[in-house]
């Protein structure tokens, strides 16, 4: 139902986050917004990840540092050396929200003195741990604070791999407070790339059955939609249908695909386009499942789901309960555990 749709958001993304970042560009002076009390840095090293706060085993916190801090941990003038250039350290303006700007500072490596500096910072029984943002994002209570984390992790993701020019060769710098990079050379520019992908529910026409699947690599016992990235030439609804065949054997009704929610996915750079659609066939059809991307592709009944959507995780080196190895979707930052969340309340 539209209220059922309305009570579930997509992880990762937060609308009340302004992107526009006019006010850091515009004034002329970058580092003033930077070094203002109002600017709060996330810190992330290429080794460990990022950097946040744990409580126990399931609360995770951002750890935001100030102005102040980032001085301390790297030294005075690191952040007013990033703005213009990228020397030891990678500087990039996030978003703003409720009046604080967000910016993302990536090292190379984080260690000694600093390191220490680093875990000092936790209050009471807080730890400060870096770990890849997939590892923990599902641990994070504050739907905002994980749109934040996503959003520079896509574009450390950006600027980690677009160091030289795709035209001339010639290194790149940042530029526009890290929306951007220009070649040094030839000074064109690049952008962040987003790769578009399907993911989809896939029922059976009754509706009591949904086709979930699972790759080897994946932890023990858990299941989720068919995904796929669209092809040149396809429409992202032709993209369901193709890439379920593919990965199934089952066709899909091209009329019965629907779409449902987007989610950025930034692991690196994805854009997940959630549909719902339908089988081709009537009753329960044969499943051949292609072996070289999928351990298993199967029909589960919705009665079965309904009762195992507790638990679960993205996380890679999650570990499931001795109940979740048999099954488990997974967890809250992922798109498909909306789209089977809806499927099992409709």
């Amino acid at each position: 139902t539209f209220a059922t749709r309305l009570a579930m958001r997509p992880w990762y993304s937060d609308s009340e986050i302004e992107r526009d970042r006019s006010h850091v560009l515009l004034e002329g002076d970058a580092f003033g917004v930077a070094s203002s009390k109002d600017s709060r840095y996330i810190v992330v090293d290429r080794q460990n990840g990022i950097y946040h706060r744990e409580v126990g085993a399931k609360e995770t916190k951002p750890m935001y540092t100030s102005f102040e801090q980032i001085d301390k941990l790297f030294g005075e003038n690191a952040v007013k050396h990033s703005i213009t250039s990228e020397n030891e350290f990678l500087l990039v303006w996030v978003g703003k929200t409720n009046q604080t700007n967000f910016w993302v500072i990536f090292a190379e490596e984080i260690g000694g003195k600093s390191l220490s500096l680093l875990s000092s910072w936790a209050c009471g029984d807080e730890v400060i741990r870096a770990a890849p943002l997939r590892e923990f994002g599902d641990r994070l209570t504050s739907g905002t604070d994980a749109a934040i984390l996503g959003t520079a992790n896509g574009l450390v993701e950006f600027h980690k791999s677009h160091g030289f020019c795709s035209k001339c060769g010639s290194q790149t710098v940042p530029a526009k407070a890290g929306a951007c990079r220009r070649c040094m050379s030839c000074s064109s520019s690049v952008y962040p790339r987003i790769d578009v992908a399907s993911i989809m529910l896939i029922t059976t026409r009754c509706q009591q059955y949904a086709l979930l699947g699972r790759k080897a690599s994946w932890p023990k016992g858990r299941y989720s939609t068919l995904a796929g990235f669209a092809e040149v030439g396809e429409t992202l609804e032709q993209c369901c249908v193709r890439e379920t065949f593919e990965e199934s054997g089952v066709r899909v009704d091209l009329d019965s695909v629907q779409f449902v929610h987007s989610q950025p996915w930034p692991f690196p750079r994805s854009l997940m386009i959630g549909f719902r659609g339908e089988a081709s066939e009537a009753g329960l059809p044969n499943v051949d499942i292609d072996d070289t991307e999928m351990e298993d592709v199967r029909w589960f009944a919705k009665d079965y789901v309904a009762a195992r959507l507790d638990g679960g995780s993205t996380a890679l080196s999650y570990r499931p309960t001795k109940d979740e190895e048999e099954f488990h979707i997974p967890g809250k930052a992922s798109l498909a555990r909306l789209l089977i969340s809806q499927w099992v309340a409709s």
